[in-house]
Parts: structure tokens; C-alpha cells; sequence
């Protein structure tokens, strides 16, 4: 797909070399869940975890997005841990034992 389509920009914050993008690739399977920081779309906010099925294998994701000025610092800690806490429910109800 990058070598199709290479890496359009949408904003000031648009991934746009595949040496980034591998690197936030990293700090995502480190954490355990990505953040869209008005990379598509400016003053939108996204966190998305994985949903693993009961092989632990990846199968789907959960998402929540708003306006960027909704995800301040005093509510990530908050709004991460419902996303991450809905995934994994999610995922125990497809078989997943963490």
C-alpha cells in the first residue's frame, strides 16, 4: 500500500515517511494503543486499542474520537483506560484469557 500510494500529507501532523511510521508502529506494540493526534484531520483526536480473539490473535479494534480540545491532558489518562478497558471486555467475550 505505502509503495502504491506513498505517504499523503492531511495536516501539519501527517505521518509521511515510512521510517516514522514504523517508529510510531513501535511505541503503539509498546503501549498497547494508538493515538490519531489530528494526524488526518485537524482539531480531531482519536485512541484505538486491539481486540484479540481467543488465540490473542488481532481481529478488530475499538475507537473513540472528538474534538481535540475534549482530549486534554487531564482526561487522556481517563479516556485511554475506558478505550483499553472496553477492548479488552470485548475481547474476553471472544474467548481472549490475558
Amino acid at each position: 500500500i505505502i509503495d502504491r500510494n506513498g505517504f499523503p500529507r492531511y495536516t501539519k501532523t501527517t505521518i509521511t515517511t515510512r521510517d516514522a511510521l514504523l517508529k510510531e508502529l513501535k511505541v503503539i506494540r509498546e503501549r498497547g494503543y494508538a493515538l490519531d493526534c489530528e494526524e488526518r484531520e485537524d482539531g480531531v483526536m482519536c485512541i484505538a486499542a486491539p481486540i484479540r480473539d481467543r488465540h490473542g490473535k488481532i481481529v478488530a479494534a475499538i475507537s473513540i474520537s472528538g474534538p481535540v480540545h475534549r482530549f486534554d491532558k487531564d482526561r487522556m489518562g481517563f479516556l485511554v483506560e475506558c478505550v483499553m478497558e472496553e477492548a479488552l471486555a470485548v475481547a474476553r467475550r471472544l474467548g481472549w484469557d490475558d
